[in-house]
């Protein structure tokens, strides 16, 4: 995986704080420790990130025009009529489906490295990172899943998808082999709801989770076929509001 992301966290403290590959360089200061707020013990926030190989893409759009604005036009040619204010919108295709990006366009240096990748490999592998949901039947919501962070992939390299989750126990369906995980905004946070996630898991692992209503650590596989979130760990877990 090379040294070059498109994108930054907005907020590290935000929908989750864990990064399932390496980062270097290390993560920017959180808005917290800027207004001198102290954010939640390590290791007891609240979140849900899955990553997955995928690739970007864009378009060309001519966004509405801004009153009192000029706007910047475009050189007469494939980007449209001279005059013409275009802009680029990106999008990441994972698993043949398009995922929304958290900001609206990634770093000039990323496109840059990229398009030299894809004049020469006719393609831009990447790795996102995934703020997941699952719909009401259990599977992966692609389209309200934000794409918050992506690496380049080196030539030839493969990224396997997965996921990591802390939240708090809602439900055990033995019968259905699945349970339900609720992530709760976390202080300073920019989530503003919780939300529920419904997570796959064997009988077996389930014999092993703590009593509902308990903090819960998971991890597992993406079955991109099927679109569930797999556990294949399970552990107890603090979080910042137990004891609330």
């Amino acid at each position: 995986m090379e040294d070059m992301d498109l994108m930054t966290v907005a907020s590290p403290e935000g929908e989750d704080q864990v990064a399932p590959v390496p980062v270097s360089g290390g993560e920017p200061a959180s808005p917290q420790e800027e207004r001198g707020v102290a954010p939640p013990e390590k290791g007891t926030v609240y979140f849900a990130v899955l990553w997955v190989q995928g690739t970007l893409t864009w378009r060309w759009f001519r966004p509405p025009p801004r009153p009192g604005k000029g706007g910047n036009a475009s050189p007469q040619g494939e980007h449209g009529k001279k005059g013409d204010r275009l802009e680029r919108r990106y999008q990441v295709t994972a698993s043949g489906h398009r995922l929304s990006l958290l900001r609206p366009a990634p770093r000039k240096r990323f496109v840059r490295e990229l398009n030299k990748r894809m004049a020469k490999a006719g393609s831009g592998e990447l790795l996102a990172l995934i703020w997941p949901r699952t719909g009401k039947s259990g599977t992966l919501a692609w389209d309200r899943s934000i794409v918050y962070r992506a690496y380049l992939l080196k030539e030839g390299e493969e990224a396997k998808p997965g996921f990591q989750a802390r939240g708090r126990l809602l439900e055990v369906n033995r019968d259905d082999g699945y349970l339900l995980l609720e992530i709760r905004p976390n202080p300073q946070g920019i989530l503003k709801r919780p939300f529920t996630l419904t997570v796959f898991a064997s009988l077996a692992l389930m014999d092993g989770l703590p009593p509902v209503g308990s903090g819960v650590y998971l991890e597992g596989d993406v079955r991109l076929a099927t679109g569930r979130l797999v556990a294949r760990k399970v552990e107890p877990a603090k979080l910042w509001d137990d004891g609330a």
